[in-house]
């Protein structure tokens, strides 16, 4: 497993330079202020994972809508005030019995003006994913009669993609998960 401090392999490279070549023809990649950075494994925007819950409702306010079991919960503010809008999920997890505060274990995010640093989120094609990076197929589901697929990177990012190969949603989880929640993060799917 590399680390941080790794040397970029050629692999990574091309990638990245490909990755450069499809914003050149397709989404120009602009510098992403750090309010809309999605950061694999780390952050969507001013939203930590593992930021105790309780930050994050003083930050946002209220949640549109939420569900809660078992010492989890998942909250939902919606851009347009329903969810036909914009959303922004966040499920949190409390490890019962040795801490109590709920943190923040995954951060779905709609908003095409959450991008990671070479400009890829909601809207982005699937081809410049994959060429961003190695995702793999975890599961898929019905969205306005559409199958929408989630392809998982290691590195701690996912990403719903419709059948048409437009990415949908977002998802920021820990490198040392996947990204699946025990309660659900999207809103009205069948």
């Amino acid at each position: 497993m590399a680390s941080c401090h790794s040397p970029v392999t050629n692999e990574q490279a091309h990638r990245q330079d490909s990755l450069a070549q499809i914003h050149k023809t397709d989404t120009p990649a602009a510098k992403t202020d750090s309010s809309w950075l999605l950061v694999p494994g780390v952050s969507a925007g001013k939203t930590k994972l593992d930021e105790p819950g309780d930050s994050v409702f003083k930050r946002l306010g209220k949640a549109d809508a939420g569900d809660a079991a078992m010492g989890k919960a998942v909250a939902f503010w919606y851009t347009d005030g329903d969810s036909t809008g914009n959303v922004l999920s966040i499920y949190t997890s409390r490890d019962m019995g040795n801490d109590e505060t709920a943190r923040v274990k995954r951060i779905r995010v709609t908003s095409p003006s959450f991008k990671t640093n070479t400009g890829l989120g909601a809207g982005s094609n699937k081809k410049a994913i994959e060429m961003g990076f190695v995702v793999k197929p975890q599961e898929s589901y019905q969205k306005d009669g559409k199958k929408v697929t989630i392809l998982d990177a290691p590195e701690g990012i996912a990403f719903e993609v419709d059948d048409t190969g437009k990415c949908l949603a977002v998802i920021i989880h820990p490198r040392t998960d996947s990204y699946g929640s025990y309660l659900p993060l999207r809103t009205g799917v069948n």
